[in-house]
């Protein structure tokens, strides 16, 4: 497990919990009893969702320990897609994960984040969706100091995704891997600037349908 914020001046306590694939064929996945890590008045989970189907999907809903999450922001290209949801939390380390998709697809992966802020919504969030590019940004994504920005990212075919942020801090992979002719990356930047003109570019080598997310969260004491 990833943990740097509650060890570098940050009040996020931030960590990087983990992520759970399932390659099936199905409506309504449920990744059981997942990890939601350490409780606290003021948690935040963010959970990005990354699809791969044989046609077009999309996110219905999605529920953690029974209660709805919140769309931040997501997009698709081609027939992949990506999303990242965000919900309030205190209580409970760990519970069924559920994500509903319109049709069926053949793949769904689930990561997870926890952070403590008394912030109930992102700072800022952005998707780039392009149908046929080597390149996808999320652009002018907006940090605060103290804060984090989450990212994912999904190529329709499977060819490494290469990550950059072009802020002063470092850009963190927690994975980076393929699979059911797709590729999937996710990150995080743990923010030590204020700033609205950061992007989260990623590249491949050859023109595929990309999706790119990012969503900041801001530090926010009750």
């Amino acid at each position: 497990m990833f943990n740097r914020a509650g060890t570098s001046g940050f009040g996020l306590d931030f960590a990087y919990v983990g992520q759970t694939t399932q390659n099936t064929t199905l409506s309504t996945y449920t990744f059981s009893s997942h990890d939601l890590g350490k409780e606290h008045p003021e948690r935040m989970i963010v959970i990005a969702i990354s699809l791969g189907g044989s046609t077009p999907v999309a996110v219905t809903t999605s529920t953690v320990a029974g209660n709805a999450s919140t769309f931040a922001t997501g997009g698709g290209a081609g027939n992949v897609r990506q999303v990242i949801r965000y919900i309030k939390l205190p209580t409970g380390t760990s519970g069924d994960i559920v994500v509903n998709v319109t049709g069926t697809c053949i793949s769904c992966r689930v990561t997870v984040y926890r952070f403590n802020t008394a912030a109930t919504s992102p700072l800022d969030a952005v998707t780039d969706n392009p149908t046929s590019s080597t390149t996808a940004t999320a652009a002018d994504i907006e940090c605060s100091s103290g804060g984090v920005v989450i990212g994912d990212a999904v190529s329709d075919i499977n060819q490494t995704i290469t990550p950059s942020w072009n802020g002063s801090d470092s850009l963190e992979t927690v994975y980076s891997n393929g699979g059911t002719s797709i590729y999937r990356w996710g990150g995080y930047v743990l923010s030590s600037e204020n700033s609205t003109t950061n992007d989260l570019s990623i590249s491949v080598t050859s023109s595929d349908s990309l999706v790119v997310s990012a969503a900041s969260f801001e530090f926010t004491k009750g």
